[in-house]
């Protein structure tokens, strides 16, 4: 009877802990979902410029090819120009889809600096339309590449939130709105990323909750991206902090373990981080 119970316990206990993963899977993925939300309007303005631009290079093809003695050379350079054109819409669907998918990719070599103008290429246009200037710094090195291990869709879901909350908090300032990207290589091994805004800033009273789940100021907010944010960053061996001032802006820090570009772990110091 012990051991009928033991295994009823045991079976009970396994079974809890796969609805508990399966459970933290799926806030992950809706958080996921709720992130694209967040940068559907960014996306249709650049999705509607590469797909205006082939339309134009496509007529002017056209126009080219029609003349009493068609000019080929020009042809030919108009719709190559549409052929990149529509290359560049693809990406951003692609782009779309990776950060959508249920389950995130197997980790590799990602290039911190790559992702990130990456995804302000992807916003270009809506950032300019709400006057928003992003400035890239690096700092500890001469080299502008910044590799980590690890999961593509989890890092740019980071990023995503991150810059769609400086785009939140600067959304009712009035004087010149900044973002600023500072890359930051430790001789320990480490490479931080500093995401920096003159927004709104957070309270000193919410400052505190702001990695709780389900905490949130905004009217539609869920509560969970900051959260899952900071459990993506641990899961990669790094982490996740926030540093605020009311009316002077907003700075959070990335931190993750460096590799080399061909995938072998830069050293830390004995003492670490």
């Amino acid at each position: 009877a012990d051991a009928r119970r033991a295994v009823v316990e045991m079976e009970a206990r396994k079974k809890l802990i796969v609805e508990n993963q399966r459970m933290k899977e799926e806030v992950a993925r809706i958080n996921r979902i709720s992130a694209i939300e967040a940068m559907t309007t960014l996306i249709a303005h650049e999705m509607n410029q590469p797909i205006g631009s082939a339309k134009v290079f496509a007529q002017a093809a056209l126009r080219w090819l029609s003349l009493t003695s068609p000019d080929l050379y020009e042809a030919r350079k108009a719709i190559g120009c549409a052929v990149e054109e529509i290359g560049r819409s693809g990406e951003i669907i692609r782009s779309i889809r990776r950060l959508s998918t249920r389950t995130p990719s197997e980790k590799a070599l990602i290039d911190l600096s790559e992702l990130i103008d990456h995804l302000l290429r992807l916003m270009k246009e809506d950032l300019r339309e709400k006057n928003i200037v992003c400035d890239i710094l690096h700092m500890g090195g001469g080299v502008k590449s910044y590799y980590v291990f690890g999961c593509y869709e989890e890092i740019a879901q980071i990023f995503v939130n991150l810059i769609s909350n400086s785009v939140d908090s600067l959304g009712c300032v009035g004087r010149d709105k900044h973002i600023k990207f500072n890359f930051i290589r430790s001789e320990r091994g480490w490479v931080s990323l500093v995401i920096s805004d003159n927004g709104s800033g957070i309270s000193e009273l919410h400052l505190p909750k702001v990695f709780e789940s389900f905490f949130t100021t905004k009217e539609a907010g869920t509560g969970l991206g900051l959260s899952i944010c900071r459990d993506i960053a641990e899961s990669h061996g790094g982490s996740l902090a926030i540093d605020s001032i009311v009316g002077v802006g907003t700075s959070v820090t990335l931190c993750l373990p460096e590799e080399n570009a061909s995938g072998g772990a830069i050293a830390l110091a004995p003492q670490g981080r």
